[in-house]
Parts: C-alpha cells; structure tokens; sequence
C-alpha cells in the first residue's frame, strides 16, 4: 500500500490536472452568442419576410400604379431565399448547433468547483480551540481513513483534505494567511489561462492556432460584416438605396406611370 505522503502529493498533482471544463463553458457561451442571432437572420428572417423588402422608411409613391408595382416585387423576391447559398448556410447553422449542444452536454455533467473551507471540513467553529480541532480531527482520520474504506474511491482525496484542513487550523501562521489572501501559504500569484482544449495546448499546435486566430480576427469577422454592409445598402432588385432616395425625391402627383 502506498504511504500517505505518496497519496498526498498524488492528489496535488491530480488537482494540478488540467481538463478542458472552461473551454466547454466557453464554447458554449460564444456559440449561443453568435448562434442565435445568426439564425435568426440567416434562417428565420428570410423565410418569414422575404431576403429583400421594400424599404418602406423613405419617401413611396402611394398611387394604385406605384403599389402594385411593389407588391409584385415583393412577391418576385419573397422566396428568392430558396437557393444552394442558403441550404449551405442551413447545415453550417446545424452544425454549429450540435456543437453547442455537445458543449452542454458536457457541461451539464461538470461538477462545480468545492470551496475548501478547514472548519467546515472539520465540522468545528472558524474560532475553534486547537483541543477541539484536535478531537475532530481524530475522529474524522479514523472514520476516512482509506484503510477503512476501500470501497470508496475518493477515500483518499477525502482523507489528504482532512488533513490539509487540520495542519492550517493548528498552524497559527497558516490559519491566519488561510482567512486573509484563502490560502495557507500567503499570498499568491494569479495565473489566467485561455479557454483551449488540452490537446491545444500542447507546443505542436501553437503555431496552428495563431493562424487560426490571426485568419478569424483579421479576415473573417470583418469580411462578414463588410458584406452585411453591402447587402443593407441595396434595395429590393438591387438597386443602391440613394439612388432610390434620389429618385423618389422626384416623384410628384403630375408623373404617370408608362
């Protein structure tokens, strides 16, 4: 059987782990972000309204001639959605949803972060005397104890956590850093790590991911907001929305429609 020093430092260790929690939680929050207007817009919008409408904002001539006109347009263009563009944007927008369904599934099963807590651990008052803390901390040694519980998996994490919680109690140097900076050796340092995959992190990939991100970053998201630009800047049949300003300004009840 192995020594309990060896079962302490096997537990740090297995804490030290990383796992890829943070970059599923991530995942999901950026997926639901980009994911519901998108299809809104993409998928939702067209089929509801049409791909292209009549801006009905600026200045429209009201007589019979001129409504028909746009009503007939609209109808031209009221299933001009219908094409091989959007049944690709329909599967990329599927696809996206199932990752963001896997990303909650694995989620949803992530148990949440235990706060390490000694008194609570111990089960005495924060202000506890060291006999009191003592006699808990026998107690609960026999009762964890691994030997005596071999069936349970966590018997040693459990056991390592009692014992951390008693060597802070009784320490004073240590219980007095542990109820200031929450750590028992003082004040640490703070690390902060981006949301990757493990596999990601490793040295092979990083130069994958820098041109993934500088390709993302620099050409994607502003190429497609670039082309949203675009579209809202043409009217129903393509036709520039000044010009159609410009031309409507024109319009006055003495012109007759040929």
């Amino acid at each position: 059987m192995s020594s309990f020093k060896e079962n302490f430092e096997r537990g740090d260790r297995e804490q030290l782990d990383y796992d890829d929690a943070a970059f599923y939680y991530f995942g999901l929050a950026m997926l639901l972000v980009v994911l519901a207007p998108a299809t809104w817009y993409m998928v939702l919008q067209p089929i509801l309204f049409g791909e292209s409408s009549i801006n009905y904002s600026i200045k429209n001539c009201l007589c019979n001639l001129c409504l028909e006109r746009m009503r007939k347009r609209e109808a031209l263009y009221r299933f001009s959605w219908a094409n091989k563009w959007f049944v690709a944007r329909v599967l990329a927008l599927a696809y996206l949803w199932y990752l963001c369904y896997h990303c909650f599934d694995v989620v949803k099963d992530i148990e949440p972060l235990k706060t390490f807590i000694p008194h609570e651990i111990l089960g005495v008052a924060a202000d506890a005397t060291p006999g009191a803390v003592k006699k808990a901390y026998r107690k609960l040694s026999r009762e964890k104890h691994p030997d005596k519980n071999p069936d349970n998996p966590e018997a040693v994490n459990e056991f390592i956590q009692i014992t951390k919680a008693y060597t802070i109690m009784t320490d004073e140097k240590a219980r007095d850093n542990f109820l200031k900076y929450g750590n028992p050796d003082g004040k640490g340092s703070f690390a902060v790590g981006i949301a990757l995959p493990n596999f990601l992190q490793k040295k092979d990939y990083q130069l994958q991911v820098l041109v993934v991100f500088f390709l993302v970053v620099v050409f994607a998201i502003p190429g497609y907001f670039l082309s949203r630009i675009s579209a809202n800047e043409k009217d129903v049949g393509g036709v520039d929305v000044d010009n159609r300003k410009i031309f409507t300004e024109l319009i006055n009840e003495n012109m007759t429609g040929k």
